[in-house]
């Protein structure tokens, strides 16, 4: 047992773990990268046969994958990964309230589970009274051994500034693929 033990650690793969972590999961690849265009709350398939127009009402937009291309988004990099910039996006809203509702309503159907590997707040906040533009991103990466790391950054622009052409150009060049 110890021989057959040994081997399968240095084989190294969950393939060949499988009989003994039943669970096992991967880090990040885009090849293993989950692109269902629709599922039901908490990762659930939809049944089979399922028109297309039954499958859009059963299924709300956070349980729906999205292209780089329909999100207008480039490849996306985070301190351990670089992610393709497609994914499931859920909205949430103008309020306080509103995100919290659609917080709970995803999060509490399983949205985050053990096989997320990144997820990303992105958010703009414009600043009436002193022109101030503040665009942030807050990156929450999990790696399959389960240790998780957050970054975030936050780019200011004053509009009024006559450097702030340059720096829009900048932040434009930045977020285009």
């Amino acid at each position: 047992m110890i021989e057959k033990l040994l081997y399968i650690l240095i084989l190294g793969s969950c393939k060949s773990l499988a009989e003994l972590f039943p669970d096992c999961l991967y880090d990040y690849t885009s090849e293993g990268e989950d692109t269902t265009t629709l599922s039901l709350p908490g990762w659930k398939q939809l049944p089979y046969n399922t028109s297309w127009p039954k499958a859009l009402q059963l299924c709300p937009k956070p349980w729906r994958y999205r292209t780089s291309e329909e999100l207008d988004n480039g490849r996306i990099t985070g301190t351990y990964n670089t992610y393709e910039g497609g994914g499931y996006v859920t909205v949430l809203g103008y309020d306080v309230e509103t995100g919290r509702s659609v917080l709970g309503e995803t999060f509490g159907h399983g949205w985050v589970d053990r096989q997320t590997r990144a997820v990303i707040l992105e958010f703009a906040v414009f600043n009436v009274n002193t022109n101030l533009l503040s665009i942030a991103t807050y990156f929450y990466e999990v790696l399959s051994t389960g240790a998780a790391y957050t970054t975030r950054t936050v780019k200011t622009l004053d509009l009024q500034s006559t450097e702030s052409g340059t720096q829009m150009k900048t932040i434009f060049w930045s977020h285009c693929p």
